[in-house]
């Protein structure tokens, strides 16, 4: 049968502490009632000394006070009128007889119990007389009938040898005593010389416990019994086993309730483990667990199952990065056995060896593609200033021979704009100043024409010219395009009326710092730099190894570029 652990926690734990309840419930009720019975024997037999002793001194002193007068009878010749009047002195005297058939060869004393009355007989037989003496039981039946402690039902009583009572019983009060027959398990043993204590049937065919043993005084012999009835011996005991079972319910109902929460503790760690392994096993990574429980064991497992869920995440967040592109993050080995997280970093420096060869393709990609367009810029501001612009220029020297400028002065200035307009596009595309002499005279011919073309006044601080560097020819190109796309971004876009541009050489850059005084943008940081020139300015940079910074607000845009110096 399959049930739920903390079912069977609750059930262990019960069944246990109610087997240990049981126990130790049954230990000590069979120890209380073992100690109450003895006990009760202790008591059933010391009363029971006591009874006989008693009796025997009764009997003794009844002996030796009729000796007593009798010897002094003998002595001092006293009459047998004056011998019978003092025996009548002696208390429970029943009878007296003078026996005149003298036989001085007979024992001298003979005590008898009569068989079929409460009696006993003392025979004297002395030098010159022989008497009999028949006493009552009375005072040996008050000695019996005086409580000791022994309860309601607690009685002393002696029975003869044809197994009748000689004293009254407590329970038939008003039954002649030679009337009962008691041939109990006590009577018979105590008749037959025997003393202990122990259960049997009474006269009564009721359960006792029962105290007994032989008197035998000058032949007098019968059964002395001390009996008190089970029922009342062992109610104690029986009211304590009833509140004992109260007790052993409550425990047991507390055992349940400690089982139930016990087993909700003990197995709660486990329940815990068992979802955060289902988690697992779908490939969810559960947030930390904390240790919980008792259990020294469990709070290692469930620690040890924390450690391997950071393990986890630590290996997860580093897959992440590597899946965004985050080359650079690093992970910690767990150990020197930590297999999954070598398997993750070997990936990763796979995946950097290929993402840097990926990025090298594209930059030379790139290159190769700038540097092909910039050919076919180059040939193309060739090919219009020595073809285009050339044969524009020829046109208006002819037209001029011709006459046919003169008057007619608008076909002269569209000649004219067309002619500044073709070497405006060949400058753009390539300028031959840039070919020819250079970054810094290029940049100065660009800050030249825009000055004449417009408004704005662009403040330029070169470095370059005064310094020993000098730029390989693709690097002044690149530079020259990113200078000359931000300006016409702050032509553009900016509203400003003045821009400065500087360029700086230090001993392992290259700084150029382009700010107008125009409105300033908002810069979209998340997915790059905004704008199709700018994304081409941050292109030509990455080409040549640079990096690149934008600032942009209400006291315009501001454009910082490092370009290393190999």
């Amino acid at each position: 049968m399959k049930l739920k652990l903390n079912i069977w926690l609750t059930l262990c734990l019960f069944v246990f502490s109610t087997i240990f309840i049981l126990v130790v419930f049954n230990i000590t009720y069979s120890s209380l009632e073992e100690e109450l019975v003895l006990r009760a024997k202790d008591k059933l037999n010391a009363v029971n000394i006591l009874k006989r002793r008693l009796i025997e001194l009764h009997l003794r002193d009844k002996k030796q006070e009729a000796d007593h007068i009798l010897s002094n009878a003998d002595l001092h010749g006293v009459n047998e009128a004056d011998l019978v009047e003092n025996l009548q002195s002696i208390s429970e005297i029943k009878r007296i007889e003078v026996l005149h058939e003298f036989d001085p060869n007979q024992v001298r004393f003979v005590a008898s119990l009569d068989s079929d009355s409460t009696y006993y007989n003392f025979l004297f037989t002395s030098e010159k007389r022989q008497v009999r003496l028949v006493f009552g039981l009375q005072d040996i039946q008050d000695i019996l009938l005086e409580r000791t402690g022994l309860g309601v039902t607690g009685e002393s009583y002696v029975v003869n040898e044809r197994h009748r009572l000689m004293s009254a019983s407590l329970f038939h009060p008003q039954e002649y005593p030679t009337n009962i027959s008691s041939p109990s398990h006590g009577v018979l043993s105590a008749i037959g010389g025997k003393e202990d204590v122990t259960i049997y049937t009474d006269y009564r065919d009721v359960g006792v416990m029962g105290a007994f043993r032989p008197v035998d005084f000058y032949g007098i012999k019968m059964a002395l019994l001390t009996e008190i009835d089970l029922d009342e011996l062992m109610r104690p005991i029986y009211s304590i086993r009833e509140k004992m079972v109260i007790v052993v319910g409550i425990l047991m109902a507390v055992s349940l309730a400690i089982s139930v929460f016990l087993g909700k503790i003990l197995s709660n760690p486990i329940v815990q483990l068992r979802r955060v392994a289902d988690q697992l096993s779908l490939g969810t990574l559960p947030s930390d667990i904390r240790p919980s429980g008792p259990v020294l064991e469990m709070q290692q497992i469930t620690q040890s199952m924390d450690k391997l869920i950071h393990s986890l995440k630590q290996i997860a967040s580093f897959a992440s990065d590597i899946g965004e592109g985050k080359m650079e993050s690093t992970y910690v080995m767990l150990s020197r056995h930590d297999e999954l997280g070598k398997a993750i970093l070997q990936m990763r420096d796979q995946l950097v060896t290929l993402n840097n060869e990926k990025n090298a393709l594209e930059l030379n990609s790139k290159r190769v593609l700038i540097e092909a367009q910039e050919k076919d810029r180059e040939r193309i501001s060739r090919d219009l200033h020595d073809g285009l612009g050339a044969l524009l220029t020829t046109l208006k020297l002819r037209m001029e021979k011709s006459g046919l400028l003169v008057e007619n002065a608008d076909m002269r200035d569209l000649i004219e704009r067309t002619i500044s307009e073709t070497r405006s596009l060949a400058r753009n595309l390539m300028p031959a100043v840039l070919r020819d002499f250079g970054l810094s005279e290029a940049l100065e011919q660009l800050i030249s024409d825009i000055e004449d073309s417009t408004q704005i006044k662009v403040l330029f601080f070169n470095e370059l010219e005064n310094s020993n560097y000098r730029l390989e020819k693709d690097k002044q190109v690149y530079i020259y395009r990113v200078v000359q796309e931000a300006i016409n971004n702050a032509i553009k876009h900016a509203q400003c009326d003045e821009i400065q541009l500087s360029i700086t050489v230090f001993d392992d850059h290259l700084a150029l710092y382009i700010k107008d005084n125009g409105i300033g943008f908002e810069v979209g940081q998340k997915d790059g730099f905004t704008g199709l020139g700018l994304r081409n300015i941050e292109e030509r940079i990455r080409l040549m190894g640079g990096v690149f910074y934008i600032e942009s607000g209400k006291a315009g845009t501001g454009i910082e570029i490092e370009i290393p110096i190999s």
